[in-house]
């Protein structure tokens, strides 16, 4: 297909996080940021557009020393708490940076597989059992049903915060015409509803939610080796081709 774009959305102070002194995208794991996790899914010549806010030099600095051969276009979310702030309020700011089919992704979602191109519309799914905190989906024949965003019900797949967005145009459309706030927040579920009118794709991942302490540590366990950790408190280590990078 032609060229697309990758939106990671990294703003936010992550009403989840354990530890405000670190933009939650900078997490470490297996000696990389999570947020390196995303990038090295895609090929060098990959254009990113990340949405900021928070601690925002400090993802800013880390990529620029650890991707120097990627391209980054950063957008500045000046809201990035409170309310009408939230992941559809970044991604509205990134619109005029997303005229094309792109991607997008939370900044504490990392999957084991090969992240699919933007060639329909699709979101990443996987199981869960706890649905009041995540946003859940309905399918039929693979094809997503309905949506719920951070309610209690019986769904059984959580979208996992990774889509694929073919009808971009209409997709922001959606977007803009639903300003209902979920938890005083402005939801990326309120364009994603009215995208299922041109059909949505299920695409199942293996998930790993790294936003919550729990979560990320189940991360660390599975995903890395056994080995001594050399860091302080209040410090983060990671390595990058012959570099150590420390914040």
């Amino acid at each position: 297909m032609k060229k697309f774009k990758v939106c990671i959305l990294a703003a936010g102070i992550g009403s989840r996080s354990f530890d405000p002194n670190i933009n939650k995208a900078l997490l470490p794991l297996d000696d990389k940021a999570v947020i390196s996790h995303i990038i090295d899914k895609f090929d060098e010549k990959q254009q990113f557009v990340i949405a900021v806010g928070y601690l925002s030099n400090q993802v800013k600095q880390y990529l620029y020393h650890a991707h120097p051969k990627n391209k980054f276009e950063f957008i500045e979310v000046k809201k990035y708490f409170g309310y009408g702030s939230g992941p559809g309020f970044s991604l509205l700011l990134c619109e005029n940076k997303l005229q094309c089919p792109f991607i997008i992704t939370s900044a504490d979602t990392v999957v084991l597989e090969r992240v699919s191109k933007p060639d329909r519309n699709w979101l990443g799914v996987a199981p869960i059992k706890n649905t009041e905190n995540f946003c859940t989906v309905q399918t039929k024949s693979n094809f997503i049903t309905r949506i719920d965003d951070k309610t209690i019900n019986d769904n059984k797949l959580a979208w996992i915060g990774l889509a694929g967005i073919k009808d971009y145009k209409y997709f922001f459309d959606s977007l803009k015409v639903n300003q209902k706030h979920t938890k005083n927040e402005i939801q990326i579920s309120n364009g994603l509803k009215g995208l299922m009118s041109k059909s949505i794709e299920a695409q199942n991942y293996t998930w790993y939610d790294t936003g919550n302490y729990d979560n990320y540590i189940i991360a660390k366990e599975t995903l890395e080796d056994s080995k001594f950790d050399f860091s302080k408190p209040n410090e983060y280590i990671y390595k990058s081709d012959q570099k150590i990078i420390k914040f």
